[in-house]
């Protein structure tokens, strides 16, 4: 059973949040789905965007490799709850995973989601994360594209087209 308090004065977008914990004799093999989110309320209108870029441009395999999420909201309106979903390849050694200041990130896999609060018309902060630059596909390896994502629960984003970005590792 679950029990809240609702505000008298009407919020929007309303954000129901809850998590579980397994009793403390439990092992869990999988912490990663116990909490949810939803939200509840008008649409918003914002374009969001994602560019990845890394540095150094041309890393050989074997090279530690800095990935940089820099998210975008073209607005008009703030946005409740951005997501970020960043695939690194296969298989990578993860020297420092996914974060950036003000969002939570946690990872299933090779893929990491980030999120937050909220999104003001502009540049949100950097995600960063930084991977040892695997084999290529064609040299045998297991792969070496980041892709990231962006989106928002609420959005009607007028350009969907700019909401992906892919990187050859």
């Amino acid at each position: 059973a679950m029990s809240g308090v609702a505000s008298p004065t009407p919020v929007d977008p309303m954000i129901f949040s809850a998590a579980v914990q397994p009793p403390a004799n439990v092992t869990d093999p999988n912490a990663n789905n116990n909490t949810a989110t939803s939200i509840v309320g008008k649409p918003q209108s914002g374009d969001l965007s994602i560019v990845i870029t890394k540095s150094p441009d041309a890393a050989k395999p074997g090279e530690t490799t800095t990935y940089t999420a820099q998210v975008a909201n073209s607005g008009p309106d703030t946005v409740t709850g951005p997501q970020v979903v960043i695939n690194l390849p296969p298989g990578a050694q993860v020297l420092m995973a996914p974060a950036g200041d003000g969002w939570t990130c946690s990872r299933g896999g090779d893929t990491y989601t980030c999120v937050r609060d909220t999104a003001a018309p502009g540049n949100l902060p950097p995600i960063t994360a930084q991977i040892v630059t695997p084999v290529p596909l064609a040299d045998g390896g297991q792969g070496s594209t980041v892709i990231g994502t962006v989106g928002a629960p609420l959005v009607s984003d007028p350009n969907p087209n700019d909401n992906t970005s892919i990187v050859d590792a």
